[in-house]
């Protein structure tokens, strides 16, 4: 999937307002995930994304242990989304 098309696939799925608010969301997402993973498993992930994407992904932050709450509360805290939309 080509970049232009990445944010509004998320606007879309999470009905969200704006495309800011769908890069908010994905940015934040992406950069909770690369603290959340291992090892080699943000740039695997991070090869299978557009670039303006991927660099969320590379980070030395990573293999920390959290529960799924806390993904979710990091992820609002980032994206300055509620906790009900970040779930969402």
């Amino acid at each position: 999937m080509q970049f232009q098309e990445f944010p509004g696939q998320v606007q879309s799925r999470a009905k969200l307002d704006s495309l800011d608010a769908a890069l908010a969301a994905t940015r934040a997402t992406l950069e909770t995930l690369a603290e959340r993973l291992g090892e080699d498993e943000p740039e695997h992930l991070a090869a299978q994304l557009p670039e303006e994407l991927a660099h969320c992904l590379r980070q030395d932050d990573r293999g920390h242990h959290f529960s799924s709450d806390e993904f979710f509360k990091r992820v609002s805290q980032r994206s300055g989304a509620g906790l009900p939309d970040a779930i969402y």
